[in-house]
């Protein structure tokens, strides 16, 4: 859907000139199964005209605005699907190779298993299996489900963890930051760029990395009127272990009437990883 809260209209955003779901949908078209996007009924026409040059690829128009499980459902079962791959949006690398794996597993070897996916995948080259009748299932016992996997999980008879190689990389577009990184890669490497040669420019190109790259620690620290210790407390925290390069820093303001705000604005000063807000 359209809303996200941290990047409104994010699949609509053009990177390299095409919108992020085309992106995906031209990366999904090389698997030569049927792509189907299953979006509330009041966004299909912004889908279908990001999606106008993109072959391969059906939208479903689902009345179900606010429930993704319910949406998905719908959809596998108007298409006749046995299994669902399920790929958010948020995503454009997919792990292919091991996706067509966990293909031929759901397709011959899979007896009783109805749920498949790979938690060592890097983020966000993920993807899911669900049988049809698990979904169904899941959709009959939770309505509004906004993370379908915390649903499908507990209720799938038998599930199948496949083992995959981790790269130390983020490829999941959930912030700003990471629209940015993704803007050079398709610059760099085109619009038919493959996974593997994004995982090889990246090698290559280590310090790219850290332009959407999760730090390891956040801190948060709330204030009010705090400006006869706020210095000495964020002072603290930048100098705990490689702060630099391995933490951030986020200050939040209750709406001090001292001089807190402009003590933690000068610190923050020249400082990427501290960031401040001043709440209402």
């Amino acid at each position: 859907r359209l809303d996200s809260e941290r990047v409104p209209g994010k699949v609509l955003k053009p990177i390299n000139g095409v919108p992020i779901i085309s992106h995906l949908v031209n990366q999904l078209a090389k698997l030569n199964i049927p792509v189907v996007v299953a979006v509330p009924a009041n966004q299909s026409g912004a889908y279908e005209k990001a999606l106008s040059l993109t072959t391969s690829v059906s939208v479903w128009p689902s009345k179900f605005f606010t429930d993704p499980l319910a949406r998905t459902c719908e959809a596998a079962k108007a298409y006749g699907f046995s299994h669902v791959v399920r790929v958010t949006h948020d995503k454009i690398f997919v792990d292919l190779d091991v996706l067509r794996r966990a293909l031929i597993i759901a397709e011959h070897e899979s007896e009783g298993v109805d749920y498949i996916h790979s938690s060592t995948l890097t983020p966000g080259t993920g993807f899911e299996i669900i049988t049809t009748d698990c979904l169904t299932r899941a959709s009959l016992a939770h309505k509004n489900v906004e993370h379908i996997t915390y649903a499908v999980r507990p209720i799938s008879k038998l599930t199948l963890d496949l083992v995959a190689e981790t790269e130390p990389f983020n490829l999941l577009i959930d912030f700003p930051e990471d629209l940015k990184l993704f803007e050079v890669l398709f610059a760099s490497l085109g619009n038919q760029a493959t996974l593997a040669e994004v995982t090889h420019y990246l090698k290559r190109n280590p310090d790219l990395i850290r332009i959407n790259l999760p730090p390891l620690l956040t801190v948060y620290t709330c204030v009010h009127n705090g400006e006869r210790f706020i210095h000495r407390a964020l002072n603290s925290v930048a100098h705990q272990g490689n702060f630099k390069k391995e933490m951030e820093l986020i200050i939040v303001d209750d709406f001090s009437t001292d001089k807190t705000l402009e003590i933690v604005a000068k610190f923050a000063l020249g400082k990427p990883n501290i960031s401040w807000h001043r709440n209402a």
